[in-house]
């Protein structure tokens, strides 16, 4: 899905079904290049949408820190294996990778990029969690291509509030630049979004709203053969 920062400010001021065609475009086959890129003019951003099983003995009921870390290394740093897939930062490595060698016509090769994995669960983003991934992508040598912003892991709510930034005419670029420059990226980003953002700008989108209302009203009416809450 690709999301143009400066289509989406028009469409934020305009009363329209979403997905409005021509903001948001679903990119098939060779050119399929993450799950949701942002493209601003002078950068990309990367969104790779994850979910991942974190059971109650892996976490709450985990007795030691390394079942807890083990599940982050799979989640985040896992190279494929018969027993797990790929780590999200793996993926978006790859993808950084083939952005630098003109795989895509869609992304220039020269633009910044910023890898960013959303994910439904909430992994506690904090600079203890940003100093780990990056001693993981220096070992590994993930991420390490020129002109990469500073990773992220950032939950649904976070990107829906980035995405509002962005329809409100307001420059993502700038947000992460800012984040990257303080404290070696280890900073939250929900940090900076809630020091830095307007209040209006945190508010979720009319269109998305209605989207998300629409999708309610068609799972009660699946599991209950009418909607409970209708009027």
């Amino acid at each position: 899905m690709l999301i143009r920062n400066e289509q989406l400010d028009l469409f934020a001021r305009e009363d329209r079904t979403w997905p409005p065609q021509g903001i948001l475009v679903r990119l098939l086959g060779h050119d399929e290049i993450a799950d949701i890129i942002l493209l601003e003019k002078d950068c990309v951003v990367l969104f790779s949408v994850k979910a991942g099983l974190l059971t109650e003995a892996d976490a709450k009921g985990a007795r030691s820190r390394t079942k807890i870390i083990d599940w982050f290394y799979r989640f985040l740093l896992n190279q494929r294996t018969s027993q797990f897939g790929e780590g999200a930062f793996v993926q978006l490595d790859r993808t950084v990778t083939q952005i630098r060698a003109g795989a895509f016509s869609s992304v220039a090769r020269h633009l910044r990029i910023y890898p960013i994995v959303v994910t439904y669960e909430h992994l506690s983003e904090n600079p203890m969690l940003y100093r780990w991934l990056a001693e993981g992508f220096r070992t590994r040598g993930l991420l390490q291509q020129a002109d990469v912003g500073s990773a992220a892991v950032i939950s649904a709510g976070t990107f829906e509030t980035l995405v509002s930034v962005a329809a409100r005419g307001a420059s993502v670029q700038d947000l992460l630049d800012r984040r990257g420059a303080l404290d070696g990226g280890e900073i939250s980003l929900d940090t900076i979004l809630r020091e830095t953002i307007p209040e209006e700008f945190k508010r979720r989108l009319p269109q998305l709203e209605l989207a998300f209302d629409t999708i309610v009203r068609r799972i009660k009416q699946k599991l209950f053969g009418t909607d409970p809450g209708a009027t």
